[in-house]
């Protein structure tokens, strides 16, 4: 997909697929080659790109947006979800309340390491270091 941009200049319509495919593909934004996580199924992120050396993480608090944007997202299908169950009156509320609640706990934890891919993605798209 080409080099990634550098500093200075504003993103391309080609810059915005990329990062998005890194994303989804859980890669490193800035090779798009090296892995995010340590493991396939594993929540331990690299300190930095195995591949580029990029360093993941900017500070204290860095992580705090793909935490918020994990759980409104989360949340929301999740309501989406059982609240259809839940004014229905042919389904049991057992059913309902079983299927909020693994909803509710389930799309957060499923969506952490995409959540956290996204965060820095779009992170070194808008403000990309040299």
């Amino acid at each position: 997909m080409g080099v990634p941009r550098r500093e200075g200049g504003a993103p391309t319509w080609r810059d915005v697929v990329a990062t998005l495919v890194c994303a989804l593909t859980l890669r490193c934004p800035q090779c798009r080659r090296g892995s995010l996580f340590k493991g396939r199924f594993s929540f331990a992120m690299y300190e930095r790109c195995p591949i580029c050396g990029l360093k993941f993480d900017r500070g204290n608090g860095y992580y705090i947006g793909a935490l918020g944007l994990n759980l409104v997202l989360a949340e929301t299908v999740a309501t989406a979800l059982w609240l259809p169950l839940a004014v229905d009156q042919s389904v049991p509320l057992s059913t309902a309340y079983a299927v909020g609640v693994g909803a509710s706990v389930g799309l957060p934890i499923l969506g952490f390491r995409h959540a956290r891919s996204l965060w820095i993605s779009l992170d070194r798209l808008l403000n990309p270091v040299a």
